[in-house]
């Protein structure tokens, strides 16, 4: 199976939060294909979240912000 379709069928099981069984009739494979596949691109965005995700920076109670106050 081809990686971008790979990262579609996770992504369709993550917006639309789907079951194995609705999204193998979906995409026409095998429900051992479609949680493999889903395993495979979700140890992928564990593996690059540094690189993917912003860090969140902490509010300090001094901020002079007034949005934050």
């Amino acid at each position: 199976m081809l990686v971008d379709e790979q990262v579609t069928m996770f992504l369709y099981i993550i917006s639309h939060h789907l079951k194995n069984r609705v999204t193998k009739h979906h995409f026409n494979r095998s429900g051992e294909t479609v949680s493999r596949s889903f395993y495979n691109v979700l140890n992928i965005f564990i593996r690059l979240q540094d690189v993917l995700f912003k860090k969140a920076v902490p509010i300090t109670t001094n901020s002079i912000v007034p949005k934050w106050k």
